[in-house]
């Protein structure tokens, strides 16, 4: 179901900005209007998100997204191979109009779609595998699967899972993951125990 968000281009508000930031971190997709085209954005961490924005846009699974940064220090971070003239021309010319492309970190890029030649279809398997793996366990109220498929993070019920429980499930969900999964390096396995106590002041 789409959702229309009206922002000044001028003053934006906070509150649109935020629900759209927020439909980004629930792993939702948002277009949004450049001077030319549209632009869909999604969470790159986030491999069911970016299977998304692949099935929107009736992309070819061998051909690759960009991934917008915001800094210098991300790019550090996110890519590999990095020349000097990168440095030069990044300190020089950003916030600005100049795009630059690098090669993207194989941490970052091995498990991505058309990074490696790998079919969507098996690309949103993985990623579902891996959720529905977390969902299975007693006590879990939601999961994502993050950085590639090199994370996978648990949200579980306060109210049914302790720490120690929170502490053994981890432990759970990675021996299942090792049991019936095949992938390369390691997958870490986060689980997510908040409490929350709340009163009011009259």
């Amino acid at each position: 179901m789409s959702e229309i968000l009206k922002i000044n281009p001028v003053s934006p508000e906070p509150e649109p900005l935020a629900r759209a930031a927020g439909l980004i971190q629930q792993g939702g997709v948002v277009a949004i209007p450049t001077d030319t085209l549209f632009c869909l954005v999604a969470d790159p961490f986030n491999l069911a998100a970016v299977g998304k924005v692949y099935q929107a846009k009736s992309r070819a699974w061998d051909r690759s997204l960009p991934w917008i940064v915001e800094s210098v220090e991300q790019v550090v971070e996110l890519a590999q191979h990095l020349p000097s003239r990168f440095y030069l021309l990044a300190h020089r010319y950003w916030p600005g109009p100049l795009t630059i492309i690098v090669e993207a970190a194989d941490a970052i890029s091995g498990a991505r779609p058309g990074a490696r030649r790998e079919s969507l279809e098996q690309y949103v398997k993985r990623v579902r595998a891996l959720e529905e793996i977390a969902n299975s366990f007693e006590g879990v109220q939601q999961s994502f699967a993050l950085q590639a498929g090199r994370e996978v993070r648990i949200i579980v019920r306060p109210e049914a899972v302790d720490d120690l429980a929170a502490l053994q499930l981890s432990r759970n969900i990675a021996k299942k993951i090792e049991e019936t999964m095949t992938y390369p390096g390691q997958i870490k396995v986060t689980v997510i125990r908040e409490t929350r106590a709340t009163e009011f002041a009259k």
